[in-house]
């Protein structure tokens, strides 16, 4: 009688787990229809930061570009910032680093 028991407990989680295998799953997250891209750019003028917003059905529209310098102590300072654009004009020609998002350039602007 026992085994009887024991086989009945087995049978009925074995029924269990097969119902929760076959249960549907709740729906993914969707995937982001849009990325950030951000620019950088250097001349003996300006330091020059674009951003945009490009989206996986093909339109593309500004956002907000927040431009960095590293200062000699290594600290990554904000000197512009704009809405699709910022610039930033030299201040001599020092070899410095700028950066926007993930991109960093080097430039003779400092």
């Amino acid at each position: 009688m026992a085994s009887t028991k024991r086989y009945l407990a087995l049978a009925a989680a074995a029924g269990a787990t097969s119902a929760a295998l076959l249960a549907p799953a709740a729906p993914a997250a969707a995937a982001p229809s849009c990325f950030s891209y951000y620019e950088l750019t250097s001349s003996t003028e300006a330091v020059d930061a674009e951003g945009w917003a490009v989206c996986y059905d093909g339109t593309e529209k500004p956002i907000t570009v927040n431009l960095f310098r590293r200062s000699p102590s290594g600290v990554w300072q904000q000197i512009a910032t704009g809405y699709g654009y910022a610039r930033h004009a030299c201040e001599g020609t020092a070899l410095t680093s700028y950066r926007v998002g993930l991109k960093t350039i080097q430039a003779n602007c400092g």
